[in-house]
């Protein structure tokens, strides 16, 4: 992973604009997800990138959803905009949390950097360039392995 040489704060909002977002992110990459929550969740797939916790600021009146044994998500009460994902379980992954990038009108420049849950991806589309690409078993065992506090 590479660390956000820009460190730039950018700032954004849910559809309606009550919920107000403003973040640094954590480094140069993006990420997007193939998974069956956030296919239902975005009707397609979902682009994040990590933020740098200690300068995220999420104002407004924002609501958390559980999502799985190790996740939560928030969203925007008014509009249902998704807002980010984070990881709640202990361990190495603990409080990482991935901002949508459809939040910002603006971001850093971020490269595409990994593609989770590659197996479940529809066959109407494929993202192109280069990228690290996991299997829905390759990212459960990293969850796994961060769990029982192995490596990844």
């Amino acid at each position: 992973m590479e660390v956000n040489k820009n460190k730039q704060v950018i700032n954004g909002q849910c559809l309606c604009g009550a919920v107000q977002v403003s973040a640094v992110a954590a480094d140069d990459e993006m990420t997007v997800c193939h998974c069956e929550t956030c296919r239902k969740q975005t009707s397609g797939m979902l682009f994040t990138f990590g933020a740098d916790t200690d300068q995220l600021d999420i104002s407004g009146p924002y609501r958390v959803y559980t999502s799985s044994d190790w996740a939560e998500r928030g969203f925007c009460p008014n509009c249902g905009t998704f807002l980010f994902y984070r990881v709640t379980m202990d361990g190495p992954y603990s409080g990482v949390v991935k901002l949508s990038v459809g939040l910002f009108e603006q971001t850093p420049e971020l490269a595409l950097g990994t593609e989770f849950f590659v197996d479940n991806q529809p066959t109407q589309y494929a993202l192109h360039g280069a990228k690290k690409s996991l299997t829905k078993a390759e990212v459960m065992a990293r969850f796994s392995n961060a769990e029982s506090g192995e490596p990844k």
